[in-house]
Order: structure tokens, then sequence, then C-alpha cells
């Protein structure tokens, strides 16, 4: 499920750069407008359907899938919670922790599941970019790799500085 949230939005970023450099391109070689409208409604329809599906997928899947894993924390925090000695629970201390955990366990999940796809989705977006100015020109990346190595070593010596 991870994988399928991270790729979807990393190919609507790169269809929405596809869009631009290909709508231009065709201008620029005097197409006809009906091919290029065209061109641009599939290309529109390939940067829309991932929000679409996205949408869906959440719907149902992954409810589905989240009711499972809060099951399983639900059935280990209880098991946990029947192992604990019954004096811990006249404790206010401990009794607070304890209903805090306990409402506070599936937001945690949730808020994971959520961080997790955004890595994954941070990640898969930046290497199709990359690849896809690696396809266009190299010299582009060598360009960017060397002044992000410039303003790191300005940015490095101000902070010791």
């Amino acid at each position: 499920m991870i994988l399928i949230a991270s790729i979807w939005p990393s190919l609507a970023t790169v269809a929405s750069i596809m869009y631009q450099q290909t709508i231009v391109t065709e201008l620029t070689e005097g197409r006809d407008l009906g091919y290029i409208f065209a061109t641009a409604t599939w290309i529109s329809a390939i940067i829309f359907l991932p929000q679409i599906i996205s949408s869906v997928f959440d719907t149902s899947t992954a409810t589905i899938a989240f009711e499972k894993v809060e099951k399983k924390i639900k059935r280990d925090f209880y098991e946990k919670a029947k192992m604990t000695d019954y004096k811990y629970f006249d404790n206010p201390e401990f009794y607070d922790n304890y209903t805090w955990t306990n409402n506070e366990r599936v937001q945690k999940a949730n808020e994971a599941r959520s961080m997790i796809v955004s890595f994954f989705t941070i990640t898969v977006t930046i290497a199709s970019v990359i690849g896809l100015i690696v396809a266009q020109d190299w010299l582009i990346v060598v360009i960017i790799v060397i002044s992000l190595c410039i303003g790191l070593l300005i940015g490095f010596r101000t902070l010791v500085a």
C-alpha cells in the first residue's frame, strides 16, 4: 500500500513536468492545435488520475488495512494491561498515562503511516525528477551538484565563523 501510495504522486509530478515540455515542443514544431489539445488532455488525465485513484484507494483498501493494524495494536495494548499489576491502576499518574496512551495510539499509528508514505513519495518523486533531468541533459545535474556543494561550503563557513 505504501509503495502504491508513493508511486502515484511521483507519476503526477513527472507528468506535469513533461506536460509543459511537450506542449512547448509541439507548439514550436508547428503541430496542429487539435493534436496539441488531445495530447494536453491525455497528459492532464495522467496528472489527475493518481489523485482520483489515491482517494479511492485510501477510502477502501487503506481503511481496511488500517483497521487491521489498529486491531493488532489494541490487542497488544490490552494484553500488556492484563499483565500489569492492579495496584498501578490505583496510582493517578499511572492511570493518566495509561488513558492518554490508549487515546493517542490510533492517532500516532495514523501519523506514522502518513510519515512513511510521505517519505517514500518524496524519495520516489526526487528520483523520478532526477531521472528525467538526466535523460534530458546530464550536464544540468553536474551544474546542480556543483552549485549545491558551493552552497553547502558557504553555509558551513558561515556557521563556523
